[in-house]
């Protein structure tokens, strides 16, 4: 009866006095399985709408009013919000937003039809980053279709989940900087008994590209028994890292691979907690029973340990074939982290192990990953 006589309506009254829908021109949607970084948690309905960071968003929004009212509002606006989110310690920031008046103030009665274009190219003072979902941290977008109304009541309001991609090709040069007169995309193993080095020419690609190059094995005192190359994803978000492995690719193959770690030990590393040193490094770093790992390895006749003489190998890893791999983010924030505690990334980084008679190892480089026209997930208007 109140409801009737006086029209309340929103959240915390008794219903929204409105109904409202929103149409969109282009329903581009993917799965978008169980992400717990969507706020406000009741948008997420397992799907995601895609669209360009360049693009305009166009649509229409459905409102009815009760039967036979007339109901005043103080103006109808869509709004695209972008907001970077971490676990609870972290909380949610927004980091940018574009917001249009649709419809001024006024009565509605019965239902009423409002067209709108939003043209994300019109964000002004930030940029538009792509959309990420993973272990740390998170960057989400909304556009939220917003009726305002009087003070006493509550604002009616609904939302989409979007995902924005950016197109931004690689590079046809590398990004990263010289070290000791070693280009970023050479990757030497200084303390494996001899001389191993990777070069890969560049140190950036696309999504859908090959990572190529050689191996060089020489002056060798001990048998290389394994040359494996690992890609590794790496969450920064201010001051914890979390790391995953997404692909093993093996170069030669160890005849006689050391059993796997118990896995005492690896609930102990994930736990954080102190390993026996008895445990070998070679046992932790072996990806063999880890389904979430992409195994890979070279085409043709596979190459079996141990090198002695002095070789030239091969290597191609095809990023194609990890999924839900994303472009690199060398900072999610919309300003520059004052110290590396601040930072929020993503980033990637190819590492070569080299396992000989005595011991396991290794170095790391850093690799940048971009998305072409041809890594978009859905068919754009020609």
């Amino acid at each position: 009866m109140l409801k009737g006589l006086f029209n309340f309506g929103g959240p915390g009254w008794f219903a929204d006095v409105f109904n409202v829908e929103i149409v969109l021109d282009k329903l581009r949607e993917i799965d978008d399985p169980g992400d717990p970084f969507v706020l406000p948690w009741n948008s997420w309905t397992g799907k995601c709408c895609l669209f360009l960071v360049n693009e305009v968003i166009s649509g229409k929004i459905i409102v009815n009013s009760p039967p036979h009212r007339s109901v005043w509002h103080g103006g109808i606006t869509v709004r695209v919000e972008e907001y970077l989110m971490g676990p609870e310690t972290y909380g949610a920031t927004e980091s940018c937003a574009l917001e249009i008046l649709v419809l001024e103030p006024g009565y509605i009665k019965g239902e009423t039809v409002v067209p709108f274009s939003l043209d994300l190219a019109q964000l002004e003072g930030a940029v538009w980053n792509e959309w990420y979902s993973g272990k740390l941290l998170s960057l989400r977008h909304l556009l939220i279709v917003t009726i305002e109304r009087p003070w006493y009541t509550f604002d009616v309001s609904r939302q989409i989940v979007l995902g924005l991609q950016k197109v931004e090709p690689a590079p046809s040069t590398s990004q990263g900087e010289t070290t000791e007169g070693v280009p970023s995309h050479v990757l030497n193993v200084l303390d494996c008994g001899g001389q191993c080095s990777f070069a890969y020419h560049i140190d950036s690609y696309n999504l859908g590209g090959d990572i190529t190059g050689e191996i060089q094995l020489a002056n060798l005192s001990v048998p290389v028994i394994s040359l494996r190359i690992l890609l590794i994803k790496v969450e920064f978000a201010d001051g914890d890292v979390y790391e995953s492995v997404l692909l093993e690719h093996t170069v030669v193959h160890n005849p006689n691979p050391a059993p796997l770690p118990p896995p005492e030990a690896e609930i102990k590393e994930e736990a954080g907690e102190e390993l026996n040193e008895d445990l070998d490094q070679e046992q932790m770093m072996d990806y063999t029973n880890d389904p979430s790992v992409v195994k890979t390895s070279e085409e043709g006749v596979p190459i079996v340990g141990p090198i002695k003489e002095n070789t030239d190998l091969s290597v191609k890893l095809q990023l194609c074939k990890v999924p839900k791999m994303t472009p690199s983010f060398i900072s999610m924030a919309q300003v520059v982290p004052e110290s590396e505690e601040d930072l929020c990334a993503v980033r990637y980084f190819v590492r070569l192990l080299v396992l000989t008679s005595e011991k396991l190892s290794w170095n790391t480089n850093e690799i940048f990953i971009h998305r072409s026209l041809s890594d978009i997930k859905f068919e754009l208007d020609v």
